[in-house]
């Protein structure tokens, strides 16, 4: 997430400062869209990942994770709820 604010900063920022005085500001300016509309149109094709399978696995061991602390070293944990 944080390397596409970088990238989009730069492009939006940087470059379109640098392209204006050699291309012209419409040029830049529907460069910076076609940018936006290819990006749009890749991330249609992306599949995304099942998320909600996932957070339940991390959850599930985090879980077995606390009971079995629990069970190896009582006197050092007080979980009522296990």
């Amino acid at each position: 997430m944080q390397g596409g604010m970088l990238l989009g900063r730069s492009i939006f920022g940087g470059v379109a400062l640098m392209f204006i005085p050699q291309f012209g500001l419409p040029f830049t300016i529907s460069l910076m869209i076609a940018c936006i509309l290819v990006v749009t149109l890749l991330l249609l094709f992306i599949k995304e990942p099942n998320i909600s399978r996932i957070q339940k696995d991390r959850f599930t061991n985090f879980k077995n994770n606390i009971k079995e602390t629990y069970y190896k070293n009582k006197h050092g944990m007080l979980l009522p709820l296990l």
